[in-house]
């Protein structure tokens, strides 16, 4: 962060997610705060913007590394890095736009659910939950595309009305789950 005289400063001095729970210095963190960001959703992206310095810092692809690494591992990782405010619930959604996860909100989950390849009763996932519904859709996705990369992943229109499609679709896809 910037020193205290700098242009922009956020520090955590409380706990929870208070407006008095965080300290904001300086006038572009001040004008921020102005147009209704939340400080600990401007803290939380700080946080999240520290890491892709260091990781840019290091490689021309800051988050290349993830392609390796099992969701669970990319899950804590990133909960560590990124800091407060970062759950499993947002740091998914970031994965979605890298290509390495769904995230999964209530829609995916109905979905899921409606189409019978899921089990689960409830909106809201768990970790463990939400790690069991994006391997279902992994799968579902390697079985229709075959060559399943991050890139294309993030090409996925992952909707009520992609996942019927493809669970309706015709001879040529695989709809035995």
């Amino acid at each position: 962060m910037a020193e205290e005289d700098g242009p922009f400063k956020i520090d955590r001095v409380g706990p929870g997610f208070a407006v008095n729970s965080f300290s904001v210095i300086g006038t572009s963190a001040k004008k921020i705060i102005g147009f209704r960001v939340a400080p600990h959703r401007l803290y939380a992206i700080v946080g999240a913007g520290r890491e892709l310095s260091i990781r840019a810092e290091q490689s021309a692809t800051p988050f290349a590394d993830l392609t390796f690494k099992d969701l669970p591992s990319i899950l804590g990782l990133l909960k560590e890095k990124f800091g407060f405010g970062w759950g499993f619930t947002t740091i998914l959604h970031f994965l979605t736009d890298l290509g390495l996860a769904c995230k999964t909100d209530i829609h995916l989950v109905r979905t899921v659910s409606a189409l019978g390849i899921w089990a689960g009763e409830k909106d809201q996932l768990n970790i463990r939950e939400a790690i069991e519904v994006n391997q279902i859709v992994n799968t579902l996705a390697q079985k229709i595309y075959r060559d399943v990369t991050p890139l294309s992943r993030t090409r996925f229109p992952w909707t009520q009305n992609w996942l019927n499609r493809s669970v309706q679709g015709g001879p040529e896809h695989d709809r035995q789950f």
